[in-house]
């Protein structure tokens, strides 16, 4: 657990975005890639240094309690559960990622294979469609949208050719959320009750991937 499965520098950030397997170690999961050029560019949102070090101190778990008692996340995600990552951990069918600008965590996300996923009982899925389920905890770290998504795309559609769509499951009131996804080409398929949510299934064939932002 921990490693490192996907990195790559992302020019309009100037930052390397990475993404690892989350862990259910009690301490920080080091990081040794690679970090942008300009660590002291002003332009750049990053935390002050009292935050940054301190968000590379912390577990993963640790860093899911801080995300979680974010309002804006708890709106979508809910209360912190203290077993949810080692749930997470234990699934057959998908696996926890943590996200990494420069090394940083800034979000959580989870990669499933949607035909077994709880999706897959109220969608027309196919056997091999990768869902994603994303969390950004960290407030530096929005806006950034179609850099991670296009990248865990990239990765979904890299890792097994097999893989002809990519889908997502967002609140129907998740509004900036679905904004994002119109503009980067998923579809409205359905509107699917779910037993925690009403959500729209939105999914991006293969065929229309084009490559990850720069």
């Amino acid at each position: 657990m921990g490693e490192v499965f996907y990195t790559r520098f992302v020019p309009s950030q100037g930052q390397y975005l990475a993404f690892r397997v989350a862990s259910s170690a009690p301490g920080p999961v080091p990081y040794s890639g690679p970090v942008g050029p300009d660590q002291l560019d002003p332009r750049r949102p990053t935390p002050p240094p009292q935050q940054r070090d301190r968000l590379l101190s912390m577990s993963d778990a640790a860093l899911l309690r801080r995300w979680h008692g974010s309002p804006r996340v708890a709106e979508f995600w809910g209360p912190f559960e203290p077993a949810a990552l080692d749930r997470a951990l234990g699934s057959a069918h998908s696996f926890p990622v943590i996200g990494l600008w420069d090394g940083l965590p800034f979000g959580y996300f989870e990669l499933y294979w949607a035909r077994e996923d709880l999706l897959g009982r109220h969608a027309d899925v196919a056997d091999w469609d990768r869902g994603v389920h994303v969390m950004v905890g960290e407030e530096w770290a929005r806006g950034r949208v179609p850099a991670w998504l296009t990248s865990l795309l990239h990765w979904c559609f890299m890792a097994d050719p097999r893989t002809m769509s990519v889908c997502l499951e967002p609140r129907v009131d998740n509004s900036r959320m679905l904004r994002h996804l119109d503009a980067l080409g998923f579809v409205r398929e359905k509107q699917v009750a779910l037993p925690h949510k009403t959500a729209w299934y939105v999914s991006l064939r293969r065929e229309s991937w084009e490559s990850p932002a720069l």
